[in-house]
């Protein structure tokens, strides 16, 4: 398993193996983890704001 280098990726890999609905977008996958709670780390990305830069068209 190819995770990143931080305390959420620990506490996810240490659930292994677990079963979950995923969500696919592009070449990276996501899914609940209903079964630890995680506070957000500090180089956390809002993945609303990423969705809005996405979003913005190329030739303005």
């Amino acid at each position: 398993c190819k995770s990143r280098d931080n305390v959420t990726a620990e506490k996810i890999t240490s659930l292994l193996p677990l079963k979950s609905n995923i969500n696919v977008w592009g070449d990276e996958i996501y899914f609940p983890v209903e079964s630890i709670k995680l506070k957000l780390e500090d180089n956390a990305k809002d993945p609303n704001q990423l969705l809005i830069l996405k979003n913005i068209p190329q030739n303005t």
